[in-house]
This record gives structure tokens, C-alpha cells and sequence, in this order.
């Protein structure tokens, strides 16, 4: 079975929702401790190994076989990969909903999202990130909802939802979560000082705070009993590991040894996470693959970006634009703060996927400037067939780069 286990962490991921499929119950970080006593039980981000184990009971009614379950356990990342993109899609959607080919827009987007490698490669082994990813992409969604048709009930329950999905999904969303509320608790305000109506002021506050901590603050409640108050387990996981490097001798972290400065000028560490983004090698980081193959994908940055620079151009930067852009950016901030903190403070890993949740953003921005350049330079007439056959296009340049890790 160890051969299965292919994806970054995996082994260590999976080990948590075999424990509840095995014991029916939640497991703590020392009952799931393996080499320097880590374990990810010690993180109250559970919600995927909860739902993996209710994969693997449905395999189970027809195989045992420790490949098989594997797989059912894999399926809770191709579930949220696939609702991730769908909401970027829907995103994409309400960002042309007045185009009359917002349908093709859309449907591009989500293309450009879905099939860039990386987020291929999290949609396809069990990890957190996906889920995470799954939840900001429901947050931005509510947030443009809000931008684009102003605060609704639906709005307010699917920012709940998607920050059930982050907080029980990956730390690193965070800064998109608090970024979200800020967003949302501001335009609530504003739309209270013009009609004054405290008692929808209150339903949607509820909702939006409500949820989440009905369904999340179990979890952290849990967490603080078990491990002295530690609520998010990261000073119980640094503890066990420290101890356990006392024992031992062996040293399994390195943070950074130099400044900041240092790390973003003098290092590889941002174009190492630049490129780890984009890519997700899917027989593992040395699938073989040329980097000129990946350099398309460069390519239609490139080219989107450049298109939304001539779109910025014509747009008119007012209050409620600005205040979008700062949700954007603040949670982009935090985001990369985080990642930082991490490689400064607890181990160098320029990895991409501690920074995917900016993929959201990034691509909505890409597929602005994309659409700005079919526009300008093919007939209106053929726009829609023009997008069809560059998301065909790219469909197929993915499955080039996927048989070629493979095979």
C-alpha cells in the first residue's frame, strides 16, 4: 500500500481517516504519531478524513483490498476539486453577466482553473489543500455575489460554507476567511446605514458568523480539551517534534537560516513556489516532464495578464471597486504571509500549494484580460467559437503533460 501513497504527505494524511474508518471515532495526535511524533490529528482540520472514511466504508461493502480504499479515501479531493471549480466558474459568470457569451467565459475559466497542473495534482491524492481551496473559492464567489447584486441570504450562507470548508480544511486560508468577513461585515454596514433595517443586520451576521461556529468550534472546543487549551494544535505538534528531536538527535525542519530580504532576493525560494504553483508533477516532482512543456502555461498568464492590463485601463476605480480589490489583496497578503512565517520560522519548503488559494484570483484576473484580447482582435461573431477552441486546446496540452508524467 506504501507505493500507493504517492502525494506530498500522503502517507502521514492518510493515516488519520484509516483510523476512523478502522475505530469509528476521532483520533488525537498521539494515538496517529509517526517519526518526529507528528501527526495531523493534532490539527482540528478534519472534515476531509471524516469524509474519506465515509468513502472508504462505501468501498468496503466491495473490497477490502488496501489499494482500493486508498482510492475511495482519494475521492474526497476530486469532490472538492470539482466544487472548486465549479465556483470559479460561477465566479466567472457574474464577473461577465452582462457578456452575451458569459456562458463560454465561464466555462473557459473554470478550464484554465480545473486543468492547471498543480490543482490537478491536489484533486488527485488526500490532502487538505484542495478542501481548503474548495472553500475559499465559495468565499470569493459570495463575496463578487455581493459585489455584483448586493448582500442576499444566499450570499451570507454561502460564505458559511465555504469557511466550514477552509477552517476545517487548511490553516493557510485563513487570510481569505477573516478578508472575506471583513469584505462582507463592511457592505453589511453600509447597506444598514441606507435602509436601516436591524432585524435582516442581525439574520445575516448570523448566518454568516453562525455556521461556521456551530459546525467549526466543535472542533476547537475538542482540540483545547485534549491538548491543554491548544486549540489549533500547532504548539502541541512543535512540542512533540522538539521532544522527539531532544530524543533522538534527528532534525526533520530547517527554517530558513538568513533574513527576509534574504530569502525573497537571495534565494530560490519565489520562483521555486512561483513554479510549484503552476505545476503538479503527477508521478511525483520527478516525472520527467521537459520545463519547456510547462512553459505554455507561462505563456497564458502572460497573455491574460497583459489583456487585463488594457482592461484596467478603461475601468473607472470607484469606492465599492476598490473595496473588492482590497478583499482581494489583504487576503493575498496574509496568504503569503503565512507561507513566510512558515519558511522563516519552521521549515523551507518553497512549495506552491501553500499559496494556491491565490489561483482564484489569479485566474478570474486571466481570464479578464484573455477576453479582452478575443474581443479585440476576432470578429464579435466568432468569439465564442474562439474560446471553445482555445479551452479545447489547452484540454489537449493537459493531457499531453498528464501522459507523459505518467507513462
Amino acid at each position: 500500500m506504501n507505493s500507493i501513497l504517492a502525494g506530498p504527505d500522503e502517507a502521514m494524511r492518510y493515516i488519520i481517516p484509516n483510523f476512523i474508518f478502522n475505530n469509528g471515532y476521532l483520533p488525537t495526535g498521539y494515538e496517529t504519531a509517526i517519526h518526529g511524533n507528528w501527526s495531523y490529528a493534532f490539527y482540528p482540520q478534519l472534515l476531509g478524513a471524516i469524509i474519506s472514511a465515509g468513502f472508504m466504508h462505501i468501498a468496503a461493502l466491495f473490497t477490502h483490498d488496501p489499494e482500493w480504499l486508498v482510492r475511495a479515501a482519494r475521492l474526497t479531493s476530486v469532490l472538492f476539486g470539482i466544487i472548486a471549480a465549479i465556483f470559479v466558474r460561477r465566479s466567472a459568470r457574474l464577473l461577465f453577466e452582462a457578456h452575451k457569451h458569459k456562458a463560454v467565459i465561464g466555462n473557459l475559466a473554470m478550464v484554465l482553473f480545473a486543468l492547471l497542473p498543480q490543482i490537478t495534482f491536489l484533486s488527485s491524492y488526500v490532502n487538505n489543500d484542495i478542501i481548503a481551496l474548495a472553500g475559499i473559492s465559495i468565499i470569493f464567489y459570495a463575496c463578487l455575489h455581493v459585489y455584483k447584486k448586493g448582500f442576499s441570504t444566499a450570499a451570507a450562507v454561502w460564505y458559511a460554507i465555504g469557511t466550514v470548508f477552509a477552517v476545517l480544511g487548511y490553516l493557510n486560508s485563513y487570510g481569505f476567511v477573516l478578508a472575506g468577513f471583513i469584505y462582507l461585515f463592511v457592505k453589511l454596514i453600509q447597506r444598514y446605514k441606507l435602509v436601516k433595517n436591524k432585524q435582516n443586520l442581525v439574520k445575516y451576521l448570523l448566518i454568516m458568523a453562525g455556521i461556521p461556529l456551530l459546525l467549526c468550534v466543535p472542533f476547537l472546543i475538542r482540540n483545547a480539551i485534549l491538548y491543554d487549551g491548544d486549540i489549533f494544535g500547532l504548539r502541541t505538534f512543535r512540542s512533540e517534534y522538539l521532544s522527539w528531536v531532544d530524543e533522538t538527535g534527528v532534525v526533520l525542519q530547517h527554517p530558513y537560516h538568513d533574513s527576509l530580504l534574504a530569502l525573497l532576493f537571495g534565494s530560490r525560494w519565489v520562483i521555486e513556489t512561483i513554479r510549484t504553483f503552476a505545476l503538479g508533477y503527477f508521478s511525483g516532482f520527478s516525472g520527467g516532464v521537459s520545463n519547456t512543456y510547462f512553459r505554455v502555461y507561462y505563456v497564458v498568464a502572460i497573455l491574460g495578464i497583459v489583456g487585463l492590463i488594457a482592461r484596467l485601463k478603461a475601468f473607472r476605480m470607484d469606492k465599492e471597486r476598490a473595496l473588492f480589490l482590497g478583499f482581494m489583496a489583504l487576503g493575498s497578503l496574509i496568504t503569503v504571509g503565512l507561507a513566510l512565517y512558515y519558511t522563516l520560522e519552521i521549515d523551507y519548503q518553497p512549495q506552491g500549494r501553500y499559496v494556491i488559494y491565490l489561483g482564484i484570483p489569479i485566474v478570474l484576473g486571466i481570464i479578464l484580460g484573455v477576453a479582452a484580447l478575443v474581443q479585440k482582435f476576432i470578429k464579435s461573431a466568432y468569439v465564442s467559437q474562439a474560446m471553445v477552441l482555445a479551452g479545447s486546446l489547452y484540454v489537449a496540452f493537459h493531457l499531453v503533460i498528464v501522459y507523459k508524467t505518467l507513462f
